[in-house]
């Protein structure tokens, strides 16, 4: 008789042990929800690729590659413009990532700082 985990037991085992890997594949998730509420915005508003090419004056194709392409890879405003042209609200949410500490983003400051010393510095407001 097996004594195999399940599937989802061994995958969860996974990203609880490796928080790097849990990272991205919960990005790669997002991703792949982004992508599909895209195109059930379109299939909802029983819209053809071309359709949605004539509200938003780009070709068939482009739709198409827009609704496959990495959602990261994705021009914000085509996007606002793509939804906004089949009548549904696009929301951007900024998060802090609390696993990066504020040490690591400032000697990434510095670090740029030193390979281009005519960049200027502002102080940062509080």
């Amino acid at each position: 008789m097996s004594t195999r985990k399940p599937f989802r037991t061994w995958i969860d085992e996974q990203l609880a042990a490796d928080p790097e890997l849990a990272k991205k594949v919960d990005s790669g998730l997002r991703q792949i929800r982004a992508k599909r509420q895209l195109q059930e915005l379109r299939e909802a508003r029983r819209l053809s690729q071309a359709d949605v090419g004539t509200l938003t004056g780009v070709s068939q194709p482009a739709v198409a590659k827009t609704e496959s392409e990495d959602i990261a890879n994705i021009k914000l405003g085509t996007l606002v413009k793509f939804v906004s042209a089949m009548g549904g609200k696009l929301k951007v949410q900024i998060q802090i990532d609390r696993d990066i500490s504020n040490a690591s983003i400032h000697h990434k400051v510095r670090a740029k700082t030193l390979q281009n010393p005519k960049a200027q510095l502002l102080p940062l407001r509080h």
